[in-house]
């Protein structure tokens, strides 16, 4: 499993890099069911559940742009786990949360992650965690939820931003 060993920090000029999308936007009936499903955020990962679809792992803070949500999406039947992870930082612990949620998945257990701090950069490790063909769902903020399906190509863009962090 990919892991790293200190708390890394993305420069801020380096934020704007992941901003944006960087797949196409979808709606859920665009998923493939058959492959796993990462949902990055709260409001992405309600619509999800509301729609029917049950992501492997949702990964929330408990937070959105426009504030603090009150009752964050919460799912009978996943695995609850709770981590920090500082805005605009990685840490070992998140790391180790997802390598657990990777191994859940594969033995059919679905994994919430709830961050104190900010999920925003919790794709760059699902990217070198996860299987290639693995879905990334997260929304993009007026434009609605954009899929990233992981690709060794993302996995290469991820693990040069890993080592450009400070």
């Amino acid at each position: 499993m990919y892991r790293i060993d200190r708390v890394l920090t993305l420069p801020e000029e380096k934020r704007r890099v992941l901003s944006g999308v960087h797949g196409r936007l979808i709606t859920p009936a665009d998923l493939d069911r058959s492959k796993p499903i990462l949902a990055v955020g709260d409001i992405c990962s309600s619509k999800l559940l509301e729609s029917g679809v049950r992501p492997d792992v949702i990964i929330i803070d408990g937070k959105t742009r426009r504030g603090v949500i009150a009752h964050p999406p919460d799912e009978q039947g996943y695995t609850q786990k709770r981590v920090k992870n500082p805005p605009g930082c990685l840490t070992p612990e998140l790391f180790d949360a997802i390598g657990e949620a990777e191994s859940n998945a594969r033995n059919g257990i679905k994994t919430r992650i709830l961050i104190d701090g900010e999920e925003d950069l919790s794709v760059i490790p699902l990217i070198m965690i996860f299987p290639l063909g693995s879905q990334i769902v997260y929304g993009v903020p007026g434009m609605g939820m954009a899929m990233l399906i992981i690709t060794s190509e993302f996995r290469v863009k991820a693990q040069r931003l890993i080592e450009e962090m400070e």
